[in-house]
């Protein structure tokens, strides 16, 4: 029987390696399937090395992803919170000049920037100013409708409810500044 190129390669090859090294591949391949498994099918299990688990990694609760603003004094807004048709923002925030953060909470980026963004909740007067937080992969259509491309992306929303984009430095005190002063 003649033996072909790829039948050679496999023996002379691919064989021994996988015979020196199936414990190491079989390992590798039960951490990554735990990776995945655990940490939901949307988060990247690579993302582990990077930030420490309790900030990198999507959570799920009932199929949803983690919010990043939870128990901290930036206001996470959800489908419930939005009349999409009438009002760009709550009727209760008219009359005061506020941010928006629209983010995913597998997106580095937006990890990094909420210790900023939840100081800016703590520097402002909320009798005059509001900081709220989408997080968009719960909330699609909130994304959608305000044409969100690439996260974060932060809007300034203005006194009469209008809203801009920002494209300014997003570090606490200028992120204050733009809406306080």
């Amino acid at each position: 029987m003649k033996m072909t190129h790829q039948s050679k390669f496999s023996k002379t090859v691919l064989f021994p390696f996988l015979k020196k090294n199936w414990m190491s591949i079989l390992i590798l391949a039960v951490v990554l399937v735990l990776c995945v498994v655990l940490y939901g099918c949307y988060s990247n299990p690579l993302s582990l090395l990077c930030k420490p688990l309790s900030k990198s990694v999507d959570k799920f609760h009932g199929g949803l992803m983690r919010n990043l603003y939870d128990n901290t004094n930036v206001v996470e807004l959800s489908n419930d919170y939005f009349n999409l048709h009438q009002y760009a923002v709550l009727p209760n925030y008219l009359g005061k000049k506020g941010l928006m953060i629209f983010y995913q909470s597998s997106c580095a980026h937006c990890i990094n920037m909420a210790e900023d963004v939840i100081k800016v909740g703590k520097m402002i007067d909320k009798s005059k100013h509001f900081v709220c937080a989408v997080n968009c992969g719960n909330n699609e259509n909130i994304a959608n409708f305000f044409k969100i491309t690439g996260y974060p992306t932060i809007k300034v929303v203005g006194l009469k409810g209008d809203v801009s984009d920002y494209d300014g430095s997003r570090d606490a005190r200028s992120l204050a500044r733009i809406i306080m002063g």
